[in-house]
């Protein structure tokens, strides 16, 4: 599993990992929860802004609550199309060693004024072009 894995840095470094898209951050707690902590570096981010979290997401407090207990650094507000564009996640060279798009989406297509489903696909493949090119400079 995951806790096993190291970085390429060398074998005793953890294993950097960034979360994008993981809206209650519950797959970011779910990931610190099955690896021994020495062996992740894990950042997880939000698309929303924390008020806006903690409003949407009612576990969200308590999540964020463990995640910070864990030493996990959190970061909000983070648009995963422009990631190269934070410092937060470039600073030391950013040099993650994986990073998960975990629930890549643009929304339901029923909420565009037609529901036209192609017009959907399209975005979201996108959504996941800029997602690929803004990730390769991290």
């Amino acid at each position: 599993g995951l806790g096993d894995m190291t970085s390429e840095v060398g074998s005793h470094a953890p294993l950097r990992v960034l979360t994008v898209g993981d809206g209650d951050l519950s797959f970011s707690l779910a990931l610190s929860r099955c690896t021994r902590s020495k062996a992740l570096s894990l950042v997880a981010t939000t698309y929303t802004e924390r008020p806006e979290l903690f409003e949407r997401y009612k576990q969200a407090a308590a999540v964020v609550q463990e995640l910070e207990a864990r030493g996990v650094d959190i970061h909000h507000g983070i648009d995963a199309t422009r990631l190269d564009t934070f410092p937060e996640l470039t600073a030391n060279g950013g040099g993650f060693d994986l990073i998960v798009f975990n629930y890549p989406c643009v929304g339901h297509h029923s909420l565009l004024d037609d529901g036209d489903k192609i017009m959907h696909a399209r975005r979201h493949h996108t959504l996941l072009s800029h997602f690929f090119h803004s990730a390769q400079s991290i």
